[in-house]
């Protein structure tokens, strides 16, 4: 299963289109996420799963891929 939304994000003072892409399919049951990830992206992961499981939901043991397009951005820190 693919499912497909576009959300944006801020890069100095212009916005950008991310296109976030997600599918489960069979193998071994984990969260990947790939793509155009600050360390409070990939942090979050279990922040959802934890928020999920606590209003009931939960999620389906198996390969669940998240993707943010485009990778080109390179998260940067300030100066």
């Amino acid at each position: 299963m693919v499912a497909e939304v576009f959300s944006g994000m801020i890069q100095g003072i212009e916005g950008q289109i991310v296109q976030i892409q997600a599918d489960i399919s069979n193998g071994l049951p984990n969260f990947y996420m790939t793509g155009y990830l600050s360390n409070e992206v990939k942090e979050s992961k279990e922040r959802v799963r934890t928020a999920l499981h606590n209003i009931g939901i939960a999620l389906p043991p198996k390969r669940i891929s998240v993707n943010f397009a485009p990778q080109i951005f390179v998260s940067v820190g300030l100066f």
